[in-house]
């Protein structure tokens, strides 16, 4: 699924400026779709680890499914995917990869999505550096 930026709170043509956090940092989510993350610094190594894990859907096989999770450079726009796409499995256990080789000198966001159903999925997780 391609990024149209429709999920990100801001992009660099917005008159809103949102700060980019620094890692670690701690986040829920809640959404059909998809859904992008705040956008963050990577570590000064250039990597990031996205730890999470799925809490709840509205679609009782949730668990039996997986959502997936892409990296993307902010700059220059459009946004660069950046390393593979990674599936996470959804039994409640907490599941992590780690990505490598990002820009320390660029924010970055990840963006979660899933391609089953209209449900609404819930959890909750962690980004950190390596």
């Amino acid at each position: 699924m391609p990024d149209d930026g429709t999920d990100r709170a801001a992009n660099s043509f917005s008159a809103m400026t949102v700060t980019a956090s620094y890692l670690p940092f701690n986040f829920s989510y809640n959404f059909s779709t998809s859904l992008s993350s705040r956008t963050f610094w990577p570590s000064s190594g250039g990597s990031v680890c996205v730890n999470l894990r799925a809490t709840g859907s509205t679609d009782p096989s949730y668990w039996m499914k997986q959502l997936k999770v892409d990296i993307y450079d902010a700059y220059p726009y459009p946004d660069a995917k950046v390393g593979p796409t990674v599936s996470y499995y959804l039994d409640g256990y907490y599941y992590g990869y780690c990505w490598y080789g990002l820009n320390p000198s660029h924010e970055h966001y990840f963006r979660l999505s899933k391609t089953w159903g209209p449900a609404s999925l819930w959890g909750d997780g962690w980004a950190a550096p390596y």
